[in-house]
This record gives structure tokens, sequence and C-alpha cells, in this order.
């Protein structure tokens, strides 16, 4: 779980939180990413991504599953391809 500022890059298998606070800037590659606070980068979650009412992304999404709550800012591409071809 990343809560508060971060830059880099994020490779995982797991899950990956990030708080309604942090300012992420990365290249993330997890199975789950959830997301509440702003992050600028691409994002590859093989299982899924929730951003959440106070989420913000620049950047884009692949992913075979994503949920977006009301409020949610996302600018950029989302591509979903099937389970089996995101692995």
């Amino acid at each position: 779980m990343i809560k508060g500022k971060f830059k880099g890059e994020i490779k995982s298998s797991g899950d990956l939180y990030i708080g309604e606070k942090a300012q992420v800037e990365a290249q993330i590659e997890a199975g789950l990413v959830s997301l509440r606070g702003t992050l600028k980068g691409n994002v590859v979650a093989t299982k899924k991504v929730e951003l959440f009412s106070s989420a913000s992304i620049y950047g884009d999404i692949t992913t075979p599953n994503i949920i977006m709550e009301s409020g949610s800012r996302f600018n950029g591409v989302c591509a979903m391809p099937d389970k089996e071809d995101a692995q």
C-alpha cells in the first residue's frame, strides 16, 4: 500500500493499493490495482483496476476488468484484453 509520494516503477504479481492522499508517478504492473489517490503513469493489471471516487489517473490502463466510481477521473486509453491474454 502506498500512502504518500512515490516515483519509479512497480512490478508485482500481487495487489497494489494506492491511498487517498497518495501521489504516484510510476509505470505499474500488478494483479489488482486499487486507486483512491493520484497516479501519473500507465497501469497493466492482470486481474482488475478499481478507481474510487477520489481517484485521478493520467495514463493508459490495460486490464480485463475495471470498476470506476462516479467522480473518479481517468485521462488515457483503456484496453481490455481477455483474462487469458493479460497474463
